[in-house]
């Protein structure tokens, strides 16, 4: 039987300072005290009626608190969600967690707090570093300086987390191989257990694609962003990190074990605002109201904080699998996921994966497997889209 682990995701929508490049739900601003701790008593609540699925999910479960910044609750309030999340899975018969991880910003994180989140039972944290080239930051309106990113990272390490990562961007406004080398001259030096590498989009809506679109700043150009993705992966191989995913590495044994489960279809329950659940045995989504005081409110009052659900088709559900699989280095079985949901792959998905073996985007391996070559890795949304 297919391992199945249930991963919690905890969404903290509050930032100091919204990036310009960002669109996920957050809210800019100080957070009120009591706001941050009413918004976490409600998650606890909400985790203590969803908190399920032990029989079906027999290699444990995943914490996973993101943001928005989490730690701009503060290091009291954060712990509290953590230790307050961990006693409600063992009193519903889970042991713990096999991972728990907190994303966290230079800025809004020092030593102090990375102990007390330790302490609490936090093994990872994820820092959103995205460049140590100063300007660089502050062209996409990051707070922090890259000395408060690096300092954050020692923060971490010094505490003894289990493992510890950092988010990187490339194609920022400015950024060319010199500046990107700079960056992971630093990286290097810092010794991360794990690094989330990811290209700059431009997002409907956010403030840097105006300023894009007004011609008020300039972007990389196609060629020198894939150089610039080029020379991260060889840097961060380099630095014995191995590319298990599109845009992650890590050393043997660092691998975040959530993320591992969203993409190896297991279920998942999203706590909070604008968090998302699914479970893949009954191919239902749901998701919760993006407005984080009206999620309290209706929390507080005994109420969902869901506000829609969608049943996905056998097909639709299959080919979201099979993306996702293909996104890892270990790729996707198809008769895996033929077992899982009954069905088979329709002709369209066979002829995607033909085309794409034929151009070099991925390779065929004995017992109907799929996975994405070195060139796939690159180009991988040019098969995504014919998957889709």
């Amino acid at each position: 039987m297919k391992p199945r682990r249930l991963g919690i995701y905890v969404h903290v929508p509050f930032c100091l300072s919204k990036c310009s490049y960002c669109a996920f739900v957050s809210y800019p601003g100080a957070v009120d005290p009591h706001r941050a701790e009413r918004y976490v008593d409600a998650a606890l609540k909400e985790l203590g009626t969803k908190a399920s699925m032990k029989d079906a999910c027999h290699s444990g479960w995943t914490l996973f608190i993101g943001g928005g910044t989490p730690t701009t609750l503060g290091s009291e309030v954060l712990s509290r969600l953590v230790l307050g999340s961990v006693s409600i899975m063992r009193e519903k018969g889970w042991s713990e967690p096999v991972e728990a991880s907190v994303e966290a910003n230079p800025g809004t994180f020092d030593a102090y707090g990375a102990s007390m989140l330790v302490d609490s039972g936090v093994t990872r944290f994820s820092i959103g570093v995205q460049t140590l080239v100063d300007p660089e930051l502050e062209a996409i309106g990051r707070i922090h300086t890259a000395a408060e990113a690096k300092a954050a990272i020692r923060a971490a390490r010094s505490a003894g987390a289990r493992s510890v990562s950092m988010d990187l961007m490339t194609g920022l406004p400015g950024q060319d191989v010199v500046s990107l080398a700079r960056t992971l001259d630093e990286v290097s030096s810092l010794e991360p257990d794990h690094v989330s590498c990811y290209a700059l989009t431009l997002e409907e809506g956010t403030p840097l694609m105006k300023s894009v679109q007004d011609g008020k700043v300039q972007l990389p150009d196609e060629e020198l962003c894939a150089d610039l993705m080029e020379e991260a992966q060889r840097a961060l191989e380099g630095m014995g990190l191995l590319r298990y995913e599109i845009s992650n590495y890590a050393r043997k044994g660092h691998e975040c074990l959530h993320n591992l489960g969203y993409w190896s279809d297991m279920p998942y329950i999203g706590i909070g605002t604008a968090a998302h659940s699914y479970d893949p045995a009954s191919s239902i989504r749901s998701w919760n109201t993006t407005d984080p005081d009206r999620y309290s409110d209706l929390i507080a009052r005994g109420l969902p904080a869901m506000e829609g659900n969608e049943r996905l088709c056998a097909k639709t559900a299959m080919s979201d699998a099979l993306i996702l699989s293909l996104r890892t280095s270990y790729g996707a079985s198809l008769d895996e996921i033929e077992q899982a949901y009954g069905e088979q792959f329709e002709q369209d998905k066979l002829d995607a994966l033909s085309w794409g073996a034929s151009v070099g985007l991925v390779e065929s391996i004995p017992g109907r497997k799929y996975k994405l070559t070195a060139k796939g890795m690159m180009l991988s949304n040019a098969l995504f889209t014919k998957l889709v």
